[in-house]
């Protein structure tokens, strides 16, 4: 879907996984895992200031088609991060399920928490295949949608199950989410774009890996290695409390913001875009607290804005360019593509781009225009359907 993130752009630890782990799998999809993985463990407390407290909490939906490798990436990272048990706090419980309900949701998350008895409030939701959850969360009052905005946003969350008040207080919510193209662009409906639900995660397209010649497994050696320094990451990550941004890194940082302030887009793709500065903070935080280092520099901030900018490309080879398109543009591009097209079918093929009363007062400006040519089918009985489809005038040649 795009140019490949190059695992030897990035340095430190995270480097180290990469060259190991991206034998198998894609280099992007174990970059998010690990980052994903790594972020959700650290637990409320290292945080970077930037106009309000940021935290290395990461929600991410992968998207690629079957047999990609993202499962197999998870599979990989999943690896990677069983340490030791001794070491198990230093790991967020992770649980593999689709969130279908704002409800069951929280009764959920207060299990696990409850099970742990650590005091933490770190939780990591794996949905592999998170069509549903895109689908029940698309609507505006949605209770789901709703709940996942606090918990990403570290909200406290209130919920009355079985005449029992769950309270969840600022939950450290890492969530990770795989989906294909086809299936994201037929359930993700307008409103999700604008209820704040999609502008909090990275969509990261995964293109599909050449085949290694590789047995599938890793020498264990390696792999402790790599885990031993996880674990060192993890315990002193999760003790620090704020970390700094060098003097060049937030000069990277506002280069990002005039870019995506100058940027000529779609509303569509502007509202998905909306967080991607704080996301990017929190990369760079994730990234600094994996490597170890004292404060978030240059480099660090660089790797950052370079995974926001594959995630930009992902978004706009996905929803449309990035050029700005008016609402009639949008509708004669589909009736040139598709031909005569009845209202129904057009009006849900186009609603994950426009709202309805906008494809309505588009639609009537076009026929007025003649651009469209309206016509009703005459039936027994029942409402008459309308069709559309454009007048020979606007036909290609």
């Amino acid at each position: 879907m795009n140019d490949i993130v190059d695992a030897s752009y990035f340095h430190g630890l995270t480097s180290e996984i990469l060259d190991f782990t991206s034998v198998r799998g894609s280099t992007v999809d174990n970059l998010i895992h690990h980052l994903t993985f790594f972020g959700a463990a650290l637990g409320r407390y290292p945080h970077v200031q930037w106009r309000g407290e940021v935290y290395a909490d990461l929600n991410c939906i992968l998207v690629g088609t079957s047999g990609c490798g993202k499962g197999e990436s998870l599979g990989i990272i999943n690896e990677l991060y069983t340490f030791p048990a001794e070491h198990r706090d230093l790991l967020a419980p992770t649980k593999n399920t689709t969130l279908t309900s704002g409800k069951r949701t929280i009764q959920m998350i207060s299990a696990v928490l409850e099970e742990c008895q650590d005091g933490e409030t770190r939780f990591l939701s794996i949905d592999e295949e998170c069509s549903a959850q895109i689908v029940n969360a698309s609507l505006w009052n949605n209770t789901l949608a709703q709940m996942l905005i606090k918990f990403i946003d570290g909200a406290e969350v209130s919920e009355t199950c079985n005449r029992r008040l769950i309270t969840i207080p600022q939950l450290h919510f890492g969530s990770i989410g795989h989906i294909t193209p086809m299936a994201l662009l037929a359930t993700l409906r307008h409103m999700a774009f604008f209820n704040g639900l999609g502008n909090r995660f990275l969509f990261m397209g995964i293109p599909t890996p050449e085949i290694a010649e590789d047995d599938g497994s890793y020498p264990e050696e390696d792999m402790r290695h790599l885990r031993e320094k996880l674990i060192e990451s993890l315990s002193e990550g999760g003790a620090r409390q704020r970390v700094e941004i060098d003097a060049d890194a937030r000069e990277v940082y506002l280069s990002l913001l005039r870019s995506l302030r100058n940027e000529t887009c779609t509303d569509r793709i502007r509202a998905l875009q909306q967080r991607m500065p704080v996301i990017c903070l929190k990369l760079a935080l994730t990234l600094a607290l994996v490597n170890r280092e004292e404060s978030i520099t240059r480099q660090t901030m660089e790797e950052a804005c370079a995974i926001i900018d594959y995630s930009r490309k992902t978004i706009g080879g996905l929803f449309g360019t990035t050029q700005q398109e008016s609402p009639e543009q949008v509708i004669l591009s589909y009736l040139q593509e598709h031909g005569r097209t009845q209202r129904t079918p057009l009006m849900l093929a186009l609603s994950s781009r426009l709202p309805r009363n906008i494809i309505d007062t588009a639609l009537t400006a076009l026929v007025s225009r003649n651009q469209v040519t309206r016509t009703t089918q005459t039936v027994a009985r029942g409402r008459r359907p309308e069709f559309f489809e454009l007048t020979p005038a606007v036909q290609p040649a």
